[in-house]
């Protein structure tokens, strides 16, 4: 053997030993920092599940009304239950002085600090909204999760804040209204079931999906610090500017929920 091969040989050995003594700290290093940005399940306990096997009428109040800069009407009707699954449907309708009809459901109680988690399809479509939230009026108080269908890989972020005590009218949309904060998913939020969750502590909120955090707010000026119901809705927007043209060809369009999970701190 030459003295030339006889090197060469003993160089690939060398980095051959040196692999596979790195390579299992490299996976575990990575292993960790995911495992850092994961959801944390040790302190939670769960207070409220909704499977979504049908409706209970007892917990959940569906709405028939609309709101400002809303083309869309929301009727009862328009929910429906299948194989497990809650689906709300936006579609072409008159009805009461509105082109277009939509879907929302709230809890009829309230709920505060905690996780709050939905599985769902995000709906396709320019100009609608499909969404989970958690929201209340007099102070207005919400946080938002929302899709906007003219393009599901992104995901959109919002609070809405205002002063309390409870039952002061203080319900400004504009001063206190934060931009929305719009991140990529990586993926197609209307092709397939992700997991979204918002945990709600005070002083601070914290955004993840599919058990992984993506965004955190820890300014105590405008996390919400007052009781929220439960809420998602599927509708139209008028702000071209944000959710783009309506496109009535896209409709009906339906945006899909497994099940809605809320857990509280152990204490």
């Amino acid at each position: 053997m030459k003295l030339t091969e006889h090197l060469s040989r003993l160089s690939i050995t060398a980095i051959l030993v040196v692999a596979v003594l790195i390579l299992p700290i490299l996976l575990i290093n990575c292993k960790n920092t995911s495992e850092s940005k994961k959801i944390d399940d040790s302190d939670w306990r769960l207070v409220f599940e909704e499977p979504f096997d049908g409706f209970n009428q007892y917990v959940w109040e569906p709405a028939a009304h609309t709101f400002d800069y809303n083309a869309a009407y929301f009727r009862p009707q328009n929910i429906a239950y299948h194989d497990g699954k809650m689906v709300f449907t936006l579609k072409k309708e008159e009805w009461q002085g509105r082109h277009y009809t939509g879907a929302e459901l709230r809890t009829r109680q309230y709920y505060h600090y905690g996780r709050y988690i939905v599985r769902m399809k995000a709906a396709r479509g320019s100009a609608v909204v499909s969404s989970f939230f958690g929201f209340r009026y007099n102070p207005w108080q919400e946080i938002d999760i929302e899709f906007l269908g003219k393009d599901t890989r992104k995901i959109h972020l919002n609070i809405f804040y205002n002063e309390g005590p409870e039952g002061a009218p203080n319900n400004n949309s504009d001063i206190n209204h934060q931009s929305p904060i719009v991140l990529d998913l990586g993926f197609d939020a209307a092709a397939d079931f992700h997991e979204y969750a918002i945990e709600w502590e005070t002083g601070e909120l914290r955004w993840y999906v599919d058990g992984l955090l993506i965004y955190a707010s820890s300014n105590p000026d405008k996390v919400p610090d007052l009781s929220t119901q439960i809420m998602m809705n599927l509708w139209y927007s008028e702000s071209v500017s944000w959710a783009g043209a309506p496109d009535d060809a896209s409709l009906p369009t339906s945006a899909e929920y497994d099940y809605v999970r809320f857990y509280q701190k152990q204490e």
